[in-house]
């Protein structure tokens, strides 16, 4: 078993330090033409770099990813742009179990461990390991984002205002892209919606905006604070925006047609919802698709989407449409009988 497990750590080391300079150059040169691609390259190299145990350059790719697309690890993010898309989650949390277990003092595998355990739903244990890794290195710009993203929205009773006016000063190297610095911002304005200051809530998402003009989740989060102040037209422009920038961004389909329904635009409610349907799918979608259809008349497509969106699916759909046809068919009859009974018995 040790001879097994030994030849697979210098495999997978083998394959991380062969993806070394010839990876490189090719996210530079994607880097310059697309570098949302360019990011997911470099956030891959980290997941590689994760698995062969070398976590210091983990973090360094994963911190590298962030720079090129700050959405790299964020809520609201494609799958493909989370961190640890195609890893075997639960081998790697052993294997940085193990590894912590040896060397407790290693901030990045602590780091990386912290990382893993959001993408797992642990956040408490999330924020134990970020905070001991930043107890060893106080002046690592992942943890300290990655701790004040995990308390905004881990649901944490604690602030992240200290590690994000800390992130700000260690952004000394994103020049070019600004990335870091745009991501702070909202994340700022994210928590300062939370706590009720509104105005220095979209402040805060127009510093990201002007940071990263290509980057839709600002214009997502402000459309959402604009909605709630039932300021709907607005809302709806910065979506139209957002979707302008990344036209495959399933929440921005949500959230515009939400605001197409309150407009009474039905048709086109139907279609951003169609397209988030098919960009990122969620159960409530098929769920609010079927209000919606039904609202529009189409009863047989509402019921088709209101199992789905309960989860039903096979040949359960076609009998629950089935049965509602039935009833919508026997519906005048019955209506009729109860009327000819209950008219007779007042006869009587």
């Amino acid at each position: 078993m040790r001879t097994k497990t030994t030849a697979k750590f210098l495999l997978l080391t083998f394959v991380a330090c062969c993806l070394s300079a010839a990876h490189v150059e090719a996210c530079r040169l994607r880097l310059r033409v697309d570098p949302a691609g360019a990011a997911i390259m470099i956030e891959r190299r980290g997941d590689s770099f994760a698995l062969s145990r070398q976590y210091q350059q983990a973090v360094t790719e994963y911190s590298a990813a962030q720079l090129a697309n700050p959405a790299i690890g964020r809520p609201y993010t494609t799958n493909q742009e989370n961190i640890f898309a195609n890893v075997d989650k639960t081998t790697l949390l052993a294997i940085l179990d193990a590894n912590i277990r040896k060397e407790p003092q290693d901030p990045y595998a602590l780091a990386v461990r912290a990382a893993l355990k959001v993408c797992l739903g642990d956040r408490a244990g999330a924020e134990i390991d970020y905070s001991r890794s930043i107890e060893l290195k106080k002046d690592l710009l992942f943890t300290r984002q990655g701790r004040a993203e995990n308390r905004i929205f881990g649901g944490l009773d604690k602030s992240p205002i200290e590690d994000l006016e800390l992130a700000l000063k260690l952004d000394t190297v994103d020049l070019e892209h600004r990335s870091a610095r745009a991501r702070i911002f909202l994340d700022h304005g994210i928590y300062c919606a939370r706590q009720g200051h509104l105005v220095k809530a979209l402040e805060e998402y127009g510093l990201a905006s002007d940071l990263r003009p290509d980057w839709s989740r600002p214009l997502i989060m402000k459309a959402e604070l604009l909605s709630d102040n039932n300021e709907h037209w607005a809302a709806k422009e910065c979506l139209d925006e957002a979707i302008r920038l990344e036209p495959q961004l399933g929440i921005a389909y949500r959230k515009r047609a939400h605001e197409w329904r309150i407009f009474k635009y039905l048709d086109a409610a139907l279609q951003d919802l169609s397209l988030a349907i098919i960009y990122e799918p969620e159960l409530s979608d098929f769920k609010e698709r079927a209000s919606l259809e039904m609202e529009m008349g189409d009863y047989i497509g509402g019921t088709a989407d209101w199992l789905k969106g309960n989860n039903v699916s096979g040949p359960a759909i076609a009998v629950g449409i089935a049965a509602f046809l039935g009833f919508i068919l026997m519906a005048p009859m019955l209506a009729g009988m109860f009327a000819a009974k209950f008219g007779q018995q007042r006869d009587n």
